[in-house]
Parts: structure tokens; sequence; C-alpha cells
């Protein structure tokens, strides 16, 4: 497998979960690539876009798109859902600018 970390902060492969971990844990964000093929990402993409528009128009419970995965009961039908589709969860990666996810990571209770 080619080295799709090369030169970029804060992005990982698969054979780099411990150092994902860490840098998430100390960032607030990472990147996982390399992982799932392009058809299961589009299916993936497409059921969070669905999620982000029903939240968007408050037909989607505002948990989901917040503190969910703070809560382990709450988290347990989105992990269901991942096996379901065979996916492996090691991290969940949002598609915003550094500054916004570290902006947020300050605002989270115990960060520093």
């Amino acid at each position: 497998m080619a080295d799709v970390t090369a030169g970029e902060t804060g992005v990982f492969g698969p054979d780099n979960l411990d150092r994902l971990e860490e840098f998430f844990a100390d960032h607030g964000y990472a990147t996982l690539r390399g992982v799932f093929d392009e058809a299961d990402l589009l299916g993936a993409e497409a059921e969070l876009v669905d999620a982000q528009q029903r939240l968007a128009a408050g037909r989607l419970d505002p948990r989901h798109g917040s503190v969910v995965l703070d809560e382990p009961d709450a988290r347990k039908p989105l992990l269901d859902l991942a096996h379901r589709y065979h996916f492996q969860t090691a991290a969940v990666v949002f598609n915003l600018p550094e500054e916004v996810a570290q902006d947020r990571a300050r605002l989270r209770a115990g960060r520093e």
C-alpha cells in the first residue's frame, strides 16, 4: 500500500491507528485514509449528507450532530450501522477547516 500520509499533517493510514488516536486526542481532528473503496465511500457519504440535511431541517435529533460520540449508549446504534455496512470504526472524520476543528476542540470540557 502506498504511504497515504506523506507530508500531510493529521493524515494517517490504517497501519497508523495508534498515532491517529494520539493526534486526535491532542488536536480534536484527524483524517484516516486508505481503508475503504470508492463505492463504500460514496454510500457512506450519501447517508451522511442525508443525515446532515435532516439535522439542518430539524428532522434529526440535534445530539446526533454534536455530542453523541461522547455518550457510550448513544454510540451503539451508530456502531451497529457501521458494522452492518462492513465499516471498521477507528475515528470520526469531519471535513472542516483545521482552524474550525481546533476552535471546537478548545471549547470542549477538559481541553487546554
